[in-house]
């Protein structure tokens, strides 16, 4: 590990601060590492500072060593803010394996993608209606079209509301 990830721990609160709109997305005081600020740290390491490219928002590590990367979008999110969603899943994928000498295996296998949305401003009755659907059987929700990233970049990929995003917080992150 070339830069200690927790030499950047805060809490979900502030890492999911829209800065634009100065509003919280979460407002949970667990600690997780801030991940933007991490890979900022990580180019500097390689002389790059200042030319990073966006990250996801928040990395959180649990005991079994599986990487959650979290991403918070509290606006739209259309085509454009979908193309830099995949591209912050690119930047974090190779900062992550560039820093623990790690490979896309070990991303397949052990990491996480989560995008957190706002549901207010991007409601949408039919995905409503299959998100319901869905719960009932017991069955991922996914939006957004990342669904196709699971198991080509990560082990898996979820899209949580913020309210959805606070049950797997109370239930996943110790």
């Amino acid at each position: 590990m070339k830069v200690n990830f927790y030499d950047f721990l805060d809490t979900l609160k502030n890492t999911s601060l829209d800065h634009d709109n100065n509003e919280y997305m979460c407002q949970s005081l667990k600690e997780v590492i801030n991940f933007e600020d991490f890979v900022e740290e990580y180019y500097t390491f390689y002389g790059l500072k200042g030319k990073c490219d966006a990250p996801a928002d928040a990395l959180y590590i649990n005991k079994d060593s599986i990487y959650y990367l979290i991403e918070f979008k509290n606006g739209v999110i259309n085509s454009k803010t979908k193309r830099n969603i995949k591209d912050k899943m690119k930047s974090s994928i190779l900062s992550l394996i560039g820093n623990i000498d790690g490979s896309m295996p070990f991303v397949r296998e052990r990491v996480i993608f989560i995008l957190v949305y706002n549901e207010k401003k991007n409601e949408d009755p039919l995905f409503d209606l299959k998100s319901n659907l869905a719960k009932k059987a017991g069955a991922p929700i996914y939006r957004f079209d990342l669904k196709k990233y699971k198991g080509i970049f990560f082990e898996n990929v979820f899209t949580y509301n913020e309210n959805e995003f606070n049950t797997f917080v109370s239930k996943i992150i110790t």
